[in-house]
């Protein structure tokens, strides 16, 4: 898996309590010629499949949620996202992730650009990658920033004041469903709600943590719903409390425990 929070902290953990060997956890359906002993998906849809074809193995179902390390408590911020960010007076949404094909993005950024809700928001990117060059008039639409691959410090910041995340994954890319997501991760670390698409590779218990969108406009709606809002709010707060780092590790210690 790329996502080194989860590598360092979690599977530490986890080799220190029991000794094993080798766990491998996979983020994307890449598979190694040889399986090691535990193997553990976070795609729900790669987890299934696997599982499927491959009943003698050892192979976990994926937790609902893996807890990033508290940026908040770690580390004291001295400047707000308006020193990052050229301010135009309206609230961000932010995507935070790579910038290829399958991840949604360039949908979603024209998209935004046609709708009503670029009256109202501004769309900040950021993430490796580039765009193709037939993007180039929305990324200089006033109310898109497109700021690259920015610092974790940077990443914060902005994080702690968008008004809302996005993953605008492409549901009609069956290639993509062993792909699992990981901004969504971090996205659920915040306070802002999430708006995603409904994939397969997103994990059941992670449903009622996002908020589902089909359209753009849908995503204006719902963030001029207060009542909605403010509810999603504290569904977060209630449901981030139960997902902490050793709560993940003991759930995965009593899995592997029975096997």
């Amino acid at each position: 898996t790329y996502n080194q929070n989860f590598q360092n902290v979690l599977c530490g953990i986890i080799f220190q309590k029991i000794g094993f060997k080798w766990i491998s956890i996979f983020a994307d359906g890449n598979k190694p010629s040889k399986f090691p002993k535990v193997n553990l998906y976070l795609s729900s849809y790669s987890y299934k499949n696997f599982k499927k074809y491959h009943k003698s193995r050892n192979i976990l179902f994926p937790l609902a949620l893996y807890p990033y390390p508290d940026f908040k408590k770690q580390i004291k911020f001295s400047s707000n996202s308006k020193t990052i960010l050229k301010t135009n007076g309206k609230p961000d949404i932010l995507y935070s992730g790579a910038i290829v094909n399958g991840t949604g993005i360039h949908e979603f950024l024209v998209e935004f650009c046609n709708s009503k809700i670029s009256n109202y928001y501004q769309l900040v990117i950021c993430g490796k990658g580039l765009f193709p060059k037939k993007f180039k008039k929305y990324l200089n639409n006033k109310n898109v920033q497109f700021l690259g691959y920015i610092s974790n410090d940077k990443l914060h910041k902005i994080s702690s004041n968008c008004s809302a995340f996005i993953n605008p994954r492409l549901t009609s890319n069956k290639d993509w469903l062993n792909n699992f997501p990981s901004k969504v991760l971090g996205y659920l670390t915040y306070d802002s709600p999430t708006f995603s698409t409904l994939t397969e590779n997103l994990h059941p218990d992670l449903y009622d943590l996002i908020i589902p969108y089909k359209l753009v406009d849908d995503i204006l709606e719902a963030l001029l719903n207060e009542k909605l809002i403010l509810e999603h709010v504290n569904l977060l707060k209630s449901k981030r409390s139960l997902f902490t780092w050793e709560k993940a590790v003991k759930k995965i210690l009593e899995e592997v425990s029975l096997i």
